[in-house]
């Protein structure tokens, strides 16, 4: 690895960061903030490509300089020490509503605090202090505590709680190496650290995290996982539907004239929304679990009902509706290519000649891919499908091989990515049926 010269990389950082100036001032903004009023989205042009490629090139740097200062040891005790209780105390302040016991625009003394969420002054205080050294909440004066933006998403956003929830509740990291020893390289979804982690799956050995989140909980909280998890894939995919850049920029969804969708393991359809939105000429089925149908139809805008529809169905059971396109976001992801290929396959009788699936997920680069904070992410959610489904994210050869694994006649014709997005659009056509 290269010897790197800090004064040579402080240069290019601050040309980086002049370039992003430049660009929130000729946009009436005077800098950035990390105040409780802050924009939750950085105000940076998301279609302009110098602007996005200065942000990713700031933020690599920094990082790298952070790195390279620290040095080895350092480095590796913030990751052996603080990472834990990093998320321990996030964990903390979401489950027993510390933040949500702060208003928004004002500071209020640890005692009130603790008094409202019912813990100890001085665990409170512990708490919110360490949390202080990740700009999340800050103290103004002395046993008094505020919203920072960090934590003020929190009631901003509340549907976040879901996303911090399932991601620190459904996801037992711990259990990982002792399923690793138990099952090494499996391919199963039943036969994951999940199965060590929870009574549900212990008890239902042959049932998959899937199947756990849709029934562990009792009386009218059965399923609570699963609408938890709902709320959490609506949150990261922007929310309130002002956040789809990269979905709706992706595909050419207007050259489709007067069509139909298939939205496939859509959730509560908040991308059929998003689309409809936007492409007025257009029709979606958004296809779930049944449990599902309810949060659609209560999230389901008015003036939207005769256009998206929602129908329960198995991705495992043959595609009963005939559609231009069929719509997989961050679907195939949670299956390792046995079960990947399968869905695939039931899609195929549906399909005509010139019928296309256009499929959200990562794209993994190449090996040898400079280190950013965008290349970090997609390795964790890649290790987050292997710990919890032993599924994967896929790179360009992965797609070719499992398309052609369903059926050759799948052909990848085009991968749409938005600059700064995690996610691309990965077009494939039908050569013929």
């Amino acid at each position: 690895m290269p010897t790197y010269n800090l004064s040579q990389l402080a240069e290019e950082l601050s040309a980086h960061a002049k370039v992003l100036q430049d660009h929130l001032e000729a946009s009436n903004h005077a800098g950035l903030s990390l105040d409780a009023n802050a924009p939750i989205v950085v105000p940076l042009d998301p279609s302009n490509i110098e602007v996005q490629g200065a942000k990713e090139a700031l933020v690599r740097i920094s990082k790298l300089m952070h790195d390279l200062t620290s040095g080895p040891r350092e480095l590796l005790m913030e990751l052996t020490t603080n990472v834990k209780f990093d998320l321990m105390t996030l964990h903390t302040i979401v489950h027993f509503g510390i933040a949500d016991a702060i208003p928004r625009n004002e500071h209020v003394s640890f005692d009130a605090v603790a008094k409202a969420v019912g813990l100890s002054t001085d665990r409170v205080r512990r708490i919110l202090r360490h949390a202080m050294t990740n700009n999340m909440f800050h103290e103004p004066r002395p046993g008094y505590v505020g919203h920072s933006g960090l934590s003020s998403i929190i009631i901003r956003q509340p549907t976040s709680k879901s996303w911090i929830l399932h991601n620190l509740e459904d996801v037992p990291t711990s259990k990982f190496i002792p399923a690793l020893k138990k099952w090494g390289d499996s391919l199963e979804p039943t036969e994951t650290g999940c199965q060590l982690a929870f009574d549900y799956l212990a008890s239902h050995p042959t049932e998959s995290w899937w199947t756990f989140l849709e029934n562990d909980g009792d009386g009218e909280g059965r399923g609570y996982r699963m609408q938890r998890f709902a709320e959490a894939m609506s949150w990261v995919s922007g929310g309130m539907n002002d956040n789809y850049d990269y979905l709706l920029k992706g595909f050419n969804w207007g050259s489709l004239g007067e069509a139909t969708v298939v939205d496939v393991g859509g959730s509560t359809g908040h991308c059929s929304i998003a689309i409809a939105q936007q492409f007025p000429s257009l029709n979606f089925v958004v296809e779930d679990f049944p449990s599902l149908q309810t949060n659609f139809e209560r999230r389901l805008p008015a003036e939207l009902t005769n256009r998206i529809t929602f129908r329960p169905h198995d991705i495992f059971t043959p595609q009963p509706v005939n559609a231009a396109v069929y719509f997989l976001r961050l679907i195939l992801h949670d299956y390792s290519d046995p079960y990947a290929v399968k869905i695939l396959q039931n899609l195929v009788p549906a399909m005509k000649t010139g019928s296309r699936i256009v499929i959200s997920e990562i794209m993994l680069p190449s090996p040898g891919t400079p280190s950013s904070p965008m290349l970090r992410m997609m390795h964790t959610c890649d290790l987050q499908m292997m710990a919890v489904l032993n599924s994967k994210e896929r790179n360009y050869e992965d797609w070719v091989d499992l398309l052609a694994k369903a059926d050759i006649r799948l052909k990848l014709v085009n991968i749409g990515r938005v600059p700064g997005s995690l996610h691309s659009l990965i077009e494939v056509v039908m050569l013929r049926s």
